[in-house]
């Protein structure tokens, strides 16, 4: 039904309609809602977001080394301008064999730092410092949370005891949705309750989130075919590559009826890269050997869940006694996920409609065996000349305001005789209900009050639909 009609319809009724939904303190304009639809579509939000609990994440609690130009024990600086002193002592005293150590400025005060990050290590015949990426930490977040907009893994110094520590922690938001922001209320304790001490691994229960950082992962690594200037002439079987380890191979197990090797078309040297290669099988034959390319599988290496590849598979050569060998090789991106926007419930609104309901009207407008009446639809009928008009019928006793789903209520067509003076009411197939999908919204999850009808007085409504829409 076209909303004009039906609004000059029901003028004449005398229900005092209108093109927009009901005014009062719940009422609000949904995001974009007038821009885009021209003031024709109202809401109004029926449920807050749910946010989560913002909590606090430990990661690996370091120690500390000096940032000075000399140390009083020369052997102690592992790393130039570092002196590890403290650190070798307090990883001495508590047993450690390694240890992270974090550089930080001579004298610097408690709170927040930053500095290179070393793996210490006591094994071997001297003390060694092996620099840490700073692209990665330490944090593992449990599969239940996910980061913060602009809340980083840091590392805080804190003064326990006589040690001196520096505990890497971030801030992030488990079970929910990111509350808003930058000002976060940290809701819970942090997990685990109590910071590791230097050596220990946080200790979080269940599955977590790898830590966020690049790796590499790296597969089985295979002989290697590439043109060699002294290959023996009959080991170059195809294309000028040299298959001298296949065939060394094959002469060594005379029961081995194939090998298998990587091949490039190029010389090849170990410590080199290629971005593809190709796989090579080199059978007997009754006069020496044959070799076909097979088509084999490149993406074996697949990254692990909360991981992604930054690029493609790509070949490292490596050597060995044998000869050239390589290896895939597949540089993921891994770390938990950012926390989604909240989402709040809401209710958009569309067509008008009439409402049927119990009530007192005559007996020739109260359908479906005498139970609901239909006044509204029949006088429209009736002044207006249509033989159909949609209606739906609700449960007696709807307030103004409610919204009322479509399980509890029946979508019908009333039809009227020639005469137009008597009514039928039967199950309409379909709706039209004039409410697009706002931008930025999504659908609500499936449930009872999806899509229904907006009771405005006892005879008539709106359609409506729910969606999950974004917090501004």
């Amino acid at each position: 039904m076209k909303e004009l009609r039906f609004a000059a319809a029901v003028a004449m009724l005398g229900l005092c309609l209108t093109g927009t939904a009901m005014a009062g303190p719940d009422w609000q304009s949904p995001p974009q809602n007038r821009a885009q639809y021209q003031g024709r579509y109202d809401g109004r939000q029926v449920a807050p977001p749910q946010y989560g609990d913002v909590r606090i994440i430990f990661g690996d609690a370091m120690l500390v080394a000096e940032q000075q130009a000399r140390c009083a024990r020369t052997q102690d600086m592992l790393q130039p301008g570092i002196c590890f002193t403290g650190a070798l002592q307090a990883m001495r005293n508590a047993g450690l064999s390694q240890a992270p150590v974090i550089a930080i400025p001579v004298g610097h005060a408690d709170g927040p730092i930053s500095g290179a990050v070393f793996d210490v290590s006591l094994a071997g015949a001297a003390p060694t410092a092996t620099a840490r990426s700073m692209a990665n930490t330490s944090v593992a977040l449990p599969r239940s949370c996910a980061t913060l907009d602009g809340e980083a893994p840091h590392f805080m110094l804190e003064s326990r005891g006589g040690l001196r520590v520096a505990q890497e922690q971030q801030l992030v938001v488990c079970g929910g949705a990111a509350p808003p922001g930058p000002s976060y209320r940290i809701t819970q304790g942090p997990i685990p309750a109590a910071a590791p001490t230097p050596g220990a691994r946080p200790a979080i229960s269940g599955p977590t989130w790898p830590p966020a950082g690049t790796k590499v992962m790296s597969g089985a690594s295979m002989p290697l075919a590439s043109i060699v200037a002294d290959c023996p002439p009959e080991a170059v079987l195809r294309d000028g590559m040299c298959f001298a380890q296949a065939i060394a191979q094959l002469n060594a197990s005379p029961n081995l009826e194939r090998a298998v090797m990587l091949g490039v078309t190029a010389p090849a040297t170990a410590g080199q890269t290629f971005p593809d290669t190709a796989q090579y099988e080199i059978r007997r034959r009754r006069n020496g050997f044959g070799v076909h390319r097979r088509i084999f599988e490149r993406s074996l290496l697949s990254a692990e869940d909360g991981c992604a590849p930054t690029g493609p598979v790509r070949f490292v050569v490596g050597s060995s006694d044998a000869g050239l060998s390589a290896a895939p090789q597949l540089e993921v991106r891994c770390g938990p996920p950012e926390a989604p926007r909240g989402l709040a419930l809401w209710e958009f609104y569309g067509e008008h409609v009439f409402l049927a309901t119990q009530g007192r009207c005559a007996a020739s407008e109260r359908l479906l065996g005498g139970g609901a009446c239909f006044s509204g639809a029949i006088q429209y009928l009736r002044e207006s000349g249509d033989t159909a008009v949609q209606v739906v019928m609700i449960e007696s006793g709807a307030a103004p305001g409610a919204s009322i789903g479509f399980n509890r209520a029946s979508n019908l067509l009333v039809r009227a005789a020639p005469d137009f003076q008597s009514f039928t009411a039967e199950q309409a197939p379909s709706y039209e209900d004039g409410v697009p999908q706002p931008p930025g919204c999504q659908s609500a999850p499936n449930g009872a009050d999806t899509r229904g009808v907006l009771v405005e007085n006892g005879q008539s409504g709106r359609f409506y639909r729910r969606f999950m829409c974004p917090v501004q």
